[in-house]
């Protein structure tokens, strides 16, 4: 069975998604896509690779 189908779909979708985004007002965009991120703790250290 090939997927091909399902990545076209999802290739469309993806675009329809893109279209409607650049469509919508900036504080609707705030409102439905809100981020929620938590604030880092104080005294969370901080991991820092290639040390």
């Amino acid at each position: 069975m090939s997927c091909a189908p399902a990545a076209a779909i999802a290739s469309r979708l993806r675009d329809l998604t893109g279209v409607v985004y650049d469509g919508l007002d900036a504080g609707l965009k705030e409102q439905l896509f809100a981020s929620h991120r938590q604030p880092r703790a104080k005294d969370k250290p901080v991991i820092r690779a290639g040390k």
